[in-house]
């Protein structure tokens, strides 16, 4: 199994297809830790800025399987 993540944005979050769930969600807490120091992710919503709370990041990723 491959795993791909993508941002809330619809971008690939790293370089990497992981090759197990754990390391998807290594790599998805590593991208949240990314955003700690300003406190948020920033994103367009109805094309309006949307700053989503750290909490909400993870579930706003999407994880593709190949």
């Amino acid at each position: 199994m491959k795993i791909e993540i993508l941002s809330p944005d619809g971008f690939s979050i790293d370089m990497q297809v992981h090759t197990s769930m754990k390391n998807a969600k290594i790599a998805l807490n590593n991208f949240v830790k990314r955003f700690e120091q300003q406190g948020y992710y920033s994103t367009i919503r109805n094309g309006q800025r949307y700053l989503m709370p750290l909490n909400e990041i993870i579930d706003n990723c999407t994880l593709i399987k190949h």
